[in-house]
């Protein structure tokens, strides 16, 4: 198995200087345009990667850097030209380790010394053909380590992953990941604005998932926060991504539209504790009791339900004259309390905002069941070469890659029919892809006479 990082990966969002003269070999010091981030032992690119005479240097460990000069902890090896290039690094060297599994324990493979005037620093393994591959740089000064890669499959990627469609849409226009044009850090740009524009096609069979475990019924309560699902909803704040929601095993809810809900609510109150509630308390205090029947009336708390009042004091929000025998159980401060309406098991929901909203509050047989809610999710975003697109004709990406990369090469034309190629791909896709329609269950209530 062949392992290659590439050095590049080593300059992202990195302290830059330039020469400001020319620099001959064997140079104890230099003088940069500014000393920014520079510090005693730590290392320098001189150069880019890639060119003969790039080199990698440690500055000196006790003198710091002063003024424009930097002095370094060995001699220059090459002439440097003034403008050059300075980039700190925070490494100097690769490890490369093998693990069984893809989160097994890993074990390392070599540690080689990074190369200036190569791309990329490589290992070949030659002793094993099964495992997975994990580089990670190392300063071998201080022994200081970056975080692991993501593994490799030495059996092969995945065809999906976006390291081989990153690869394979550089190779359709001749350029290599890591060059000015496809540098890792726009390919990632290039690859979810990809998925956004597909996204925004249409709605697709393969962004519909099913959550049943994220969401559990609450006693007494009607609303739950869609940002506790397991995947972001693609379309926020409107019914248009959920397909079917049910409660444990209950038959699909009914969505109403938000005016239709509020209909269903007409002369419902709610509010909230103030104050805890213990079994045979003869009153409740709410953080606000304004809209409830300001005298006799009926409440339900917590598993209490049908509790009568004779007296709303709404000026200190206590509701009194309750028999000492209707409350029979503890009800927490900030719990809701309910008039005009008896929890149940809900029969219908709508969506506002990130919240799913039900036609009752959940009745104490109903507590702690899940909510099952089958929706759209928005696409995973691709963060690294091993995240597999969850696009099913993914071979559309490696189009819009190429698309990407000519048009900042300025080759419009051919970009112009690498992104025709793509929308082809997209329109050969749209019927065999297409998301199922949104619960298209009809009800009807019939009249006689």
């Amino acid at each position: 198995m062949l392992l290659f990082v590439l050095n590049s990966s080593l300059l992202s969002e990195r302290e830059i200087a330039h020469l400001t003269a020319d620099q001959a070999s064997a140079s104890g010091t230099i003088t940069v345009d500014n000393i920014t981030g520079f510090a005693v032992g730590k290392y320098i690119l001189i150069g880019e990667f890639g060119e003969p005479t790039s080199e990698i240097i440690r500055i000196h460990t006790s003198t710091a850097p002063t003024g424009t000069t930097v002095t370094l902890a060995s001699n220059t090896v090459f002439d440097h030209y003034a403008g050059a290039k300075v980039t700190m690094i925070d490494y100097n060297q690769v490890e490369f380790s093998r693990a069984t599994t893809l989160t097994g324990a890993k074990s390392v493979l070599s540690t080689v010394t990074v190369s200036a005037d190569r791309p990329e620093t490589i290992y070949n393994d030659l002793t094993n053909s099964t495992g997975y591959g994990f580089v990670r740089f190392k300063n071998s000064s201080d022994s200081i380590y970056s975080d692991y890669s993501d593994g490799v499959n030495y059996t092969g990627a995945d065809a999906d992953s976006f390291g081989e469609l990153a690869t394979e849409g550089c190779n359709l226009v001749g350029v290599t990941i890591g060059s000015d044009y496809a540098t890792e850090a726009i390919l990632y740009k290039d690859v979810n604005a990809c998925l956004r524009e597909i996204a925004q096609k249409q709605d697709w069979s393969f962004e519909v998932v099913t959550d049943t475990t994220s969401l559990t019924t609450t006693e007494n309560e009607n609303e739950f926060a869609l940002s506790s699902l397991t995947y972001p909803i693609k379309h926020a704040i409107s019914n248009k991504a959920v397909l079917d929601v049910r409660i444990g095993t209950s038959k699909p809810l009914e969505y109403l539209s938000p005016d239709d809900m509020d209909f269903e609510f007409e002369g419902v109150k709610h509010g909230y504790l103030s104050s805890a509630v213990t079994a045979g308390d003869t009153s409740v205090t709410l953080t606000d009791s304004y809209e409830f029947n300001s005298t006799a009336g009926t409440i339900s708390l917590g598993s209490n339900n049908g509790v009568a009042y004779t007296l709303n004091t709404e000026t200190t929000g206590v509701l009194s004259g309750i028999s000492a025998s209707a409350i029979t159980t503890n009800v927490s401060a900030g719990g809701s309390v309910w008039q005009g309406v008896n929890p149940g098991l809900p029969t219908k929901y709508t969506i506002i905002g990130e919240k799913i909203i039900f036609n009752v509050p959940i009745d104490t047989d109903y507590v702690g069941q899940k909510i099952k809610i089958r929706y759209l999710k928005k696409l995973d975003t691709i963060s690294t070469f091993g995240d597999r697109v969850d696009v099913a004709f993914f071979n559309a990406i490696p189009l819009y890659i190429a698309y990407r990369i000519e048009t900042r090469k300025r080759n419009f034309d051919v970009a112009k029919d690498f992104y025709n190629q793509f929308l082809d791909t997209l329109k050969d896709n749209l019927t065999t892809y297409a998301a199922p329609t949104m619960d298209g269950t009809s009800y009807y209530k019939f009249s006689y006479g």
